[in-house]
């Protein structure tokens, strides 16, 4: 199980609920396309974000969320001791739903 507080950490959240596990697998895949031309963190994370909104996703709620299957992952290098590893997931959300979810599975990220 991937418990989720649902609370803001700095500029994201932990995890972002989206409509489908392909729109999930989409934004991962997108950050993973932009390693190639851009390797500074605040624009990967900004890339990021945008594309979560063109996709529909939007902060996940607090609760349990239940991995069914993985997908795609890229990592953002914050520096020493600091990264982020977004993984593109379907889960069983708290309510029962499935969906994708992009979640932050580093072991730098701060869940409370």
């Amino acid at each position: 199980m991937i418990p989720l507080s649902g609370k803001k950490h700095g500029d994201y959240h932990r995890g972002y609920r989206c409509p489908s596990y392909e729109a999930a697998t989409f934004v991962v895949s997108i950050v993973e396309k932009a390693h190639l031309h851009e390797k500074k963190p605040e624009a990967l994370r900004a890339t990021l974000l945008r594309s979560l909104a063109e996709q529909g996703c939007k902060p996940a709620a607090a609760g349990r969320y239940r991995p069914l299957q993985l997908g795609n992952v890229s990592q953002i290098d914050n520096g020493p001791e600091a990264g982020e590893e977004w993984s593109a997931l379907r889960v069983q959300a708290p309510d029962g739903a499935e969906i994708g979810l992009v979640y932050d599975a580093s072991i730098y990220g701060i869940d409370d």
